[in-house]
């Protein structure tokens, strides 16, 4: 019977899921998590607040019957970072390869970056009018010179006269 109404329940929630969104179906999935961890997360800032590390120090396996108060001062040295010694040996054939790296990623980058212009100027050339071509003045038709009548008569053969008898 239990069986029976688990998969009861879930055909219904399948059933109702079939006409929503990926969005809507997210909603849910928040709302779902914050119904179930929401208390407990509740109950877990109210005892930070109160600065009482007791059923922190339970849930953690350390079993302590008294209440465990942290001040500012024991607060500071719980969350206080570690130091690491510094290292004062340099690898210089690690130092030779990351700077061997950084030129090769440099170089194909710029060689990537040329081609990419290249493209770019032969994509879009026949797109884009030339600068060139506004200033460039219209090209003149050579036309023929009216002939001016003054020089055709200049410029005509003189018949040698003959005297007349």
């Amino acid at each position: 019977m239990a069986v029976g109404l688990i998969g009861a329940a879930l055909a219904g929630v399948v059933a109702a899921l079939k006409g929503i969104t990926w969005w809507q179906a997210l909603i849910i999935i928040a709302v779902v998590l914050l119904l179930i961890s929401g208390p407990s997360m509740f109950i877990a800032w109210r005892k930070l607040r109160r600065r009482d590390l007791g059923p922190v120090l339970n849930a953690n396996g350390w079993a302590i019957n008294a209440k465990a108060l942290v001040n500012t001062k024991f607060g500071k040295t719980l969350t206080s970072l570690a130091k690491f010694p510094k290292l004062t040996a340099v690898d210089e054939k690690a130092r030779k390869a990351r700077n061997r790296r950084r030129f090769w990623c440099c170089f194909c980058g710029l060689i990537i970056a040329a081609l990419l212009c290249l493209w770019l100027f032969n994509f879009l050339a026949p797109k884009c009018p030339s600068p060139l071509k506004r200033y460039q003045p219209a090209p003149v038709e050579e036309v023929a010179p009216a002939e001016d009548p003054v020089e055709a008569e200049a410029e005509a053969p003189v018949e040698a006269e003959t005297p007349q008898e």
